[in-house]
């Protein structure tokens, strides 16, 4: 059962969109244009709150949002916890669009070290089901526990030199995305 926000958060989020709308434009391209090469924390919020919205009425994430979504799940999960974590929790049903991430900024190395990180699955290829890759990983632990954990500990320890995507990288990945709507419009009264 979906827990109801309380109505001045969605009046908060209601508003906060419409004046974006507003000043910025309502689709992607839009919201890149006005926000520059560096985007200053304003832009961080909105991305946050679009894909918040979406998580909170349930609707599937566009590609920029599992992107934003991507980005941040694995900066957090695998710093706190290292890749076999990334993987076993919901935060890696994200990494096709890390991969894509990646490769839309044009981040080779870390494109890489992701790819090489991925070797471990069946066919190079995680579920992003988290139920079917947490049986992979049972699997991969199964068949050799030690050269699993000395896989996910030398990929851990070369990611914490250069961990990735950084917010940069996303920002100019997000560029090579479609034109498409982006900031939702919420009619007054949503519960």
């Amino acid at each position: 059962m979906k827990t109801l926000w309380p109505p001045d958060v969605v009046e908060r989020y209601r508003i906060h969109f419409d004046q974006m709308r507003s000043s910025v434009g309502d689709d992607l391209k839009a919201v890149l244009d006005h926000f520059g090469p560096t985007p200053p924390d304003k832009a961080w919020l909105l991305l946050e709150r679009i894909v918040t919205w979406s998580v909170y009425t349930e609707k599937p994430l566009s590609l920029p949002e599992r992107m934003y979504a991507g980005t941040i799940a694995m900066l957090s999960d695998v710093q706190n916890g290292g890749f076999h974590q990334y993987f076993a929790n919901s935060s890696g049903d994200y990494w096709e669009d890390v991969l894509f991430t990646l490769r839309a900024a044009g981040d080779a190395d870390s494109e890489r070290h992701l790819l090489r990180t991925i070797e471990i699955f069946p066919d190079a290829s995680p579920s992003t089901d988290r139920a079917t890759r947490n049986a992979q990983l049972v699997l991969i632990e199964a068949q050799d526990e030690a050269a699993m954990w000395a896989h996910f500990s030398r990929q851990d320890d070369e990611y914490y030199d250069q961990a990735y995507p950084t917010y940069e990288t996303l920002w100019l990945a997000l560029h090579q995305v479609p034109n498409q709507p982006f900031i939702p419009y919420i009619e007054p009264g949503t519960q």
